[in-house]
């Protein structure tokens, strides 16, 4: 299990692209990681975000849900 939601991000991504994590870009390229995991790290399960990282969207929701297309 990831440590927080940007490291959930990174990790899903290399799956998605089938390689290490280590070959992307970082995450800071795309989004402030940090922000990103107080955004979802909250109570409010409404919370919804979509960014382009890595040539995909990363989608999240507060809920936990997280797609890569």
């Amino acid at each position: 299990m990831a440590d927080s939601v940007a490291t959930a991000v990174v990790l899903s991504v290399a799956d998605y692209h089938d390689c290490r994590p280590t070959d992307l870009p970082l995450l800071s390229t795309a989004i402030d990681p940090d922000a990103l995991d107080a955004l979802l790290d909250g109570p409010d399960e409404s919370v919804s975000i979509s960014f382009h990282y890595a040539n995909c969207v990363v989608s999240l929701r507060g809920d936990g849900e997280l797609t890569i297309r």
